[in-house]
């Protein structure tokens, strides 16, 4: 009886404070023009290295994508864009073994490697 009195009690309680969660003012999340637009990326856990081809998980590889520009990457659509790189390797192309075992990646003009 004492346990099914608590249950309903909790039950009350819960619904009560999602109901006092939907009473803000309809404008009160939106970001007005005059703030400030920084995006911050915060992971639940620190990036360990810096060194993509040693990092062992996303943290570390996506931390290190400042220090590092890739040969490609992606737009706001997902969609794959050069960066570095003149062209994506396909087989069509030769950037790509018809072995499959090598890839040939072809830099942009006035581009080094450092």
């Amino acid at each position: 009886m004492v346990g099914r009195f608590l249950t309903r009690y909790y039950i009350l309680i819960l619904l009560s404070l999602l109901c006092l969660t939907g009473c803000n003012s309809p404008d009160s999340g939106l970001l007005q023009s005059n703030q400030d637009s920084t995006l911050k990326l915060l992971y639940w856990q620190a990036p360990t290295i810096l060194n993509p081809h040693l990092s062992n998980g996303y943290k570390d590889s996506e931390a290190s994508r400042i220090t590092l520009e890739p040969l490609t990457s992606y737009d706001k659509n997902g969609e794959m864009v050069l960066f570095l790189a003149a062209e994506v390797p396909t087989v069509e192309n030769g950037g790509i073994a018809a072995d499959g075992k090598s890839v040939t990646w072809k830099l942009k003009r006035n581009v080094k490697w450092s």
